[in-house]
């Protein structure tokens, strides 16, 4: 936690010019002495979104949403007001002091890994403009160069030690290097490279800042991916790919949660702008989290094999932890996002978009693979399984909806299977009441038959109220 105060949002406020943030995501014009748009908080084909620089505030006159710079970064990243100031803070420059006394030496050492990723970054990008072996391999996937600039891909070269010759010439220290994984020790001591022979990917926050590498090694290589690892200012499992992007460019209408970088590259390539990649770990529930603020509807695109599937079914369990109700989008003949585009087009993945099922149906799909429905005994076992899935609906509406649905395509009667669900959530309640007045046994003492049936009527009579 940061100590917010009047100062700190004062310097805030006389550092971020407001046209220039907003411009960053809405195209402004020049009219009298203002600035107009098309308002990122709802849909209009006519500007009516004003932003005023003299005065330092936008205003909406459509929608009647209006305030300064950290109400435009609130609503636009759908962060909360710390998490607001933090954003700006950190994009401007002004320091924030901690509640825990982050110290400047800590708050120096960070800004130094920042400014050695942008340098390794921008080192990459120079092997990449006179790497042919590198642009051969973009351009066979078919990827623009204006998506190489907006993605920032580079290349490392194959050599051991070209980055890191290149930082130490600039001043920065091996261990720094090694803090931020661009460098590694071989086994008779000497520094080299860690990627090497790559196209490299950089991985930016949503401020723009390089928090760490993908890389994709070419042929046969082993590992095809190889990603940073965890550093002081890089956590997996609290960032995804895109987050820049999806920033500066996303209408912030849907997200589509992909497996990697070449995904998200290839749907951008192709105009779809809004889709994000977990950072070659399985989705955790902080990066649900993440992707839950950036759209109001959240789709999954894995690949179509079966590993594709199970992660699918991972990730659905994810989302739903951090109450987010995804929609699936199913691929053909096992392809992934970037294979299915390119042999059948933008187009054509669009209508998957339109034409994606719920993670219910999705669910239910997975599990009638399991069993012989020509079978009385596999569909009844069928039916049970799926009414344990329609049990974890909470919406008795929605809940209702696919229990009939289910009732009309399997023939099956929608009052059993309603009767059994509510069976299952009785079942449910009277668990959660036992482990609630579960009596915590000391093991190390030694009771009697007589105060272990006490604690046993006790804890029996607890769960029912009229006792």
């Amino acid at each position: 936690m940061y100590v917010i105060n009047d100062n700190v949002l004062d310097e805030i406020r006389d550092r971020a010019d407001i046209v220039d943030l907003i411009g960053e995501y809405v195209d402004l014009k020049k009219s009298g002495s203002n600035y107009m748009g098309l308002c990122p908080f709802h849909s209009e084909k006519t500007p009516s979104f004003s932003v005023s620089s003299s005065k330092s505030i936008f205003k909406c006159f459509g929608c009647g949403v209006g305030g300064d710079v950290i109400t435009f970064v609130m609503k636009r990243e759908n962060l909360s007001f710390p998490e607001a100031v933090e954003f700006l803070a950190d994009k401007y420059n002004v320091r924030l002091e901690e509640y825990k006394d982050e110290n400047k030496e800590a708050r120096d050492k960070r800004s130094r890994l920042y400014e050695i990723n942008r340098e390794a970054a921008l080192h990459f990008l120079k092997n990449f403009q006179t790497s042919k072996k590198a642009q051969l391999y973009l351009s066979n996937r078919m990827v623009s160069a204006k998506t190489i600039r907006a993605y920032g891909i580079g290349y490392s070269k194959d050599s051991w030690t070209d980055l890191y010759d290149h930082l130490t010439s600039l001043g920065y220290k091996e261990d720094e290097l090694l803090e931020l994984n661009l460098i590694s020790k071989s086994k008779n001591g000497n520094y080299i490279d860690r990627f090497r022979d790559r196209v490299m990917f950089p991985i930016i926050n949503r401020n723009n800042k390089v928090i760490a590498f993908g890389a994709r090694g070419f042929g046969d290589a082993k590992p095809k991916y190889l990603n940073s690892r965890e550093t002081p200012i890089f956590h997996k499992g609290s960032n995804v790919f895109n987050m820049n992007i999806i920033s500066r460019e996303s209408s912030r209408e849907r997200i589509i949660l992909v497996e990697g970088y070449m995904d998200v590259i290839s749907l951008y390539n192709s105009g779809i702008n809004y889709s994000v990649a977990s950072l070659g770990t399985s989705l955790t529930i902080d990066q649900a989290n993440i992707i839950k603020k950036m759209a109001k509807d959240i789709y999954i695109c894995y690949d179509s094999d079966n590993a594709g599937i199970n992660a699918t079914s991972r990730a659905i369990d994810i989302f739903l932890q951090a109450s987010v109700k995804p929609k699936i989008i199913e691929l053909d003949e096992g392809l992934d996002p970037d294979d299915f585009i390119k042999k059948y087009g933008v187009e054509a993945f669009e209508n998957k978009i339109k034409s994606s099922i719920s993670y219910i149906e999705f669910k239910i799909k997975k599990l009638r693979e399991n069993f012989n429905l020509k079978d009385n005994e596999g569909l009844s076992n069928f039916t049970i399984e799926a009414a344990k899935i329609f049990s974890s609906i909470k919406n008795p509406i929605e809940r209702d909806i696919f229990v009939k649905d289910f009732s009309k395509n399997y023939n099956i009667s929608y009052l059993a299977i309603e009767n059994y669900i509510n069976y299952l959530n009785r079942n449910r309640v009277k668990e959660a009441k036992k482990e609630k007045f579960k009596v915590k046994r000391n093991t190390n003492v030694v009771k009697s038959n007589k105060t272990r049936a006490q604690e046993e009527l006790l804890s029996y009579s607890l769960l029912d109220n009229d006792i």
